[in-house]
């Protein structure tokens, strides 16, 4: 059974003052961000132009509310958090309880599940280097290298000690951080073959003893690779970008599209990965090389070029080659995609 959310980005400018932790602390101060709200919805419609337009009718009477505002007197909320404003936004658009809100604001990010509890995350960047002592002899990855990993961290969290879990974690973190930052992942116990897998679950293991709400740790590689561990399994990604035309109301148009495949299981002991990141983009290459720099209205068997039906011919497609793929996500600008799950472990 395909389960297909669609998600779209509302962006918006805007000043606060927060309360929480202390009068003398930095959020108390007069301060501003680039919000990015994001809204994600279950449809069984095929159209996401329809979806959208009809999510559109809901959220954009909310930006005069917030773009180029000063929160704590444009809206009634005497405490303007990303949660009481996720909050805030749900009930103001009436949305539907199945609706998933999520809003960030620098690397924090705050999300709101359709059962009203609250998830956290935080970003870091770590300028490390390693190597995958355990490869094939002239596999790229074997030679000494460098990446500038993104590791997030998410917890669940209670909404009215926002401010004070973030802090809490930052001061979890800052050990391992310094530990891990601008150094040599090998060197360090328990990381000898350092895999963005086995990095997400050292983490794993280090911090959970001290945040027990951990939800997951992602580790990128790069901004097209990485793994996420949530205590059991790891769920893996590569992601690609096409440039392909469609046919739209007034002739020929087009889009970058973001495809992202998402794979889960568990590590091979040996190699320390689910599945070598080169290997999927292997399998995926044949079809690639279908959509990219064409129009898919004109790729055998892609009927129609609404992402559902394209999400749909790629899983057909790779899956044979690729049994642990489970999620397709499809970006067709850079507010607006789908999340297409075809398999939930």
């Amino acid at each position: 059974m395909t389960n297909i959310q669609f998600f779209r980005k509302y962006r918006f400018e805007a000043a606060r003052r927060l309360g929480g932790i202390a009068k003398d602390h930095r959020t108390s101060r007069l301060h501003g961000h680039s919000f990015v709200l994001t809204a994600a919805i279950h449809s069984e419609k095929q159209n996401e132009d329809i979806v959208f337009a009809e999510l559109d009718k809901k959220m954009h009477p909310l930006f005069a509310s917030l773009d180029y505002q000063y929160l704590n007197e444009s809206i009634p909320l005497e405490n303007p958090t990303s949660s009481n404003l996720l909050k805030w936004a749900h009930e103001q658009a009436r949305l539907d309880d199945s609706v998933v809100l999520e809003l960030q604001d620098t690397k924090k990010n705050v999300r709101m599940a359709d059962d009203g509890r609250f998830q956290f995350s935080q970003e870091f960047i770590l300028h490390s280097a390693h190597f995958l002592p355990n490869v094939p002899e002239g596999h790229k990855c074997g030679r000494l290298h460098g990446h500038n990993f993104k590791i997030i961290l998410t917890w669940e969290g209670d909404p009215e000690q926002e401010l004070l879990e973030y802090e809490q974690l930052l001061e979890q973190f800052q050990p391992l951080y310094e530990q891990l930052h601008c150094r040599l992942l090998n060197d360090i116990d328990g990381l000898e073959n350092p895999t963005s897998e086995n990095l997400s679950a050292w983490l794993w293991k280090k911090l959970k003893t001290v945040i027990p709400l951990l939800v997951s740790v992602t580790v990128y590689e790069t901004n097209s690779v990485g793994s996420s561990y949530t205590g059991k399994l790891w769920d893996c990604f590569k992601e690609f970008s096409m440039d392909s035309a469609i046919l739209g109301e007034y002739g020929p148009m087009g889009h970058t599209y973001v495809v992202r495949l998402c794979i889960q299981g568990t590590l091979d002991a040996t190699m320390g990965w689910t599945r070598d990141f080169g290997e999927i983009k292997d399998s995926f290459q044949p079809y690639y090389k279908e959509l990219d720099h064409h129009p898919l209205h004109q790729v055998n068997g892609l009927n129609a070029t609404h992402l559902p039906t394209l999400a749909d011919w790629i899983y057909e497609k790779v899956a044979p080659q690729i049994p642990e793929l489970y999620r397709i996500q499809i970006a067709d600008t850079e507010n607006s995609g789908i999340w297409y799950q075809m398999k939930c472990r």
